[in-house]
């Protein structure tokens, strides 16, 4: 997620999901929305490094890709999102999401590097 003015600590996988469920109905309709809703899940998500990992299944893989990349604003403020990678497994999507999960912490405040620290720790715990 790339925020056009600063990073929205306050945004979490909730916030997201909710987002990507809008814009599916926006863009897919109802039908559009019902047959991906059931598998659509936001399992990880880095305020810090700006990176998330959404699940799918894979018959709505291609609706969700499309409406993440034409997502233009979250809780009314601008911001551009880019499909980075898709894997076949929640294994390979973790892997490939620690190498580009990279923060400086000595750019952040103390508050900032603990939370960071824990997500990086969920990120590597993360239920698959």
């Amino acid at each position: 997620l790339n925020w056009k003015d600063r990073a929205a600590e306050g945004l979490n996988e909730l916030g997201l999901v909710k987002a990507l469920r809008d814009n599916l109905e926006v863009q897919y309709g109802d039908v559009g929305l019902g047959s991906s809703l059931l598998s659509l899940q936001v399992k990880w998500y880095s305020p810090f490094s700006r990176l998330g990992v959404v699940r799918c299944d894979r018959e709505a893989c291609k609706q969700v890709c499309s409406s993440i990349a034409q997502l233009k604003d979250i809780n009314f403020r601008r911001v551009v999102v880019e499909p980075l990678h898709i894997c076949g497994t929640m294994q390979a999507c973790q892997r490939h999401a620690q190498r580009l999960n990279t923060v400086d912490l000595k750019s952040l405040l103390p508050h900032q590097r603990q939370a960071a620290a824990l997500l990086d720790e969920r990120l590597r715990n993360m239920e698959l």
